[in-house]
């Protein structure tokens, strides 16, 4: 009698702490997602406000966790099959998530008024076009100003490169700096987007020195009347041999006067240099070991190796981003 008693006394206890709420300092995630039984859910914070990540556990569909946050707080939520979603937690706020896995982009997060305005925005655009995905997200930031919504609306849709338009992009970080200029979450995603917005399609290509591995300096502002093909590659990647066979083609092929300019992300600059040689690429070659800290990759706003980027006569950007087999149907748009 007395086991059984206990075990009711223990049963009633948790749930009145569950009623009671995650308690100061802290956010309640919880939720359930069909046609899943066993898997994990990450959570990282996306605003550099907090490190680390925590991970909840998925059993027969249902989760539930308690995650440390002291401010409301943009945090990216990773699903399955490596899903990212934007998530603003609250402290003493539960946030519950509902779907079903095999359908996750019409997935659905409550419990504050930032979630139910993320939720809603992701409804409006499911199955839209690009264009009209960036129509819609720059009517709810202007509509939402104030909202940390508003700013993770900004990351997902003018950060990824498919969808970076420059100028819209910066009017919209110009309306929520007005609005927002305390918002660290603002200041931390701003640092990452400014840079890669000097270096959008249609933009003059930014101004840069560089040395390459010879000790020859590179400047861009030395680069006058020939187009230009910047390509970005790291030998530790699947595609590295692709992109060199690929340049070696164009520059066998032309035009004439094109310039190559390959900037490597490799940390170990003794080996890359020894890589290089054998690869025989004639062109100006940059290797200063710092990967994607990088000055150079940063001013040019890189995401993905290997990448190349397309500069016209008149040191306009008129293609990036390209992929290895992409390049010969880019360097077609030269006139």
């Amino acid at each position: 009698m007395r086991f059984i008693v206990h075990t009711i006394w223990s049963i009633a206890l948790a749930a009145l702490l569950a009623a009671c709420g995650p308690g100061k300092g802290k956010a309640r995630v919880e939720g359930s997602l069909d046609h899943v039984q066993r898997a994990e859910l990450y959570l990282y914070c996306a605003d550099g406000t907090q490190e680390g990540f925590d991970t909840l556990r998925i059993e027969r569909g249902k989760f539930e966790g308690d995650i440390k946050v002291t401010e409301p707080n943009l945090y990216t939520i990773l699903l399955q099959s490596f899903t990212e979603y934007s998530i603003i937690l609250e402290p003493g706020a539960t946030i519950s998530i509902s779907g079903d896995a095999q359908k996750l982009a019409e997935m659905e997060i409550s419990g504050t008024e930032d979630n139910k305005l993320l939720t809603e925005f992701r409804r409006q655009t499911l199955g839209k076009k690009e264009g009209d995905v960036r129509r819609i997200a720059t009517d709810f930031i202007r509509s939402h100003p104030n909202s940390l919504a508003a700013i993770a609306v900004l990351r997902d849709v003018f950060l990824r490169p498919e969808h970076t338009d420059g100028d819209v992009a910066r009017q919209l970080l110009d309306v929520l700096h007005k609005a927002q200029p305390k918002s660290r979450a603002l200041r931390f995603i701003e640092q990452g987007l400014r840079p890669k917005l000097a270096a959008t399609l249609n933009s003059t290509l930014p101004n840069f020195t560089a040395t390459d591995i010879n000790g020859t300096e590179v400047n861009a502002a030395d680069i006058k009347n020939t187009p230009l093909l910047i390509a970005f590659v790291a030998t530790w990647t699947q595609n590295y041999n692709e992109m060199i066979r690929n340049l070696h083609a164009i520059k066998n092929k032309g035009p004439e006067d094109m310039r190559i300019l390959l900037v490597s992300l490799d940390t170990d600059i003794p080996r890359f240099k020894e890589r290089i040689e054998r690869d025989s690429l004639a062109s100006n070659t940059i290797c200063d070991g710092k990967a994607f800290e990088s000055p150079l990759v940063t001013t040019l706003g890189i995401r993905h190796v290997p990448s190349a980027m397309l500069i016209d006569r008149n040191k306009r950007i008129i293609a990036r981003d390209i992929e290895p087999r992409q390049l010969e149907t880019e360097i077609k748009k030269l006139k």
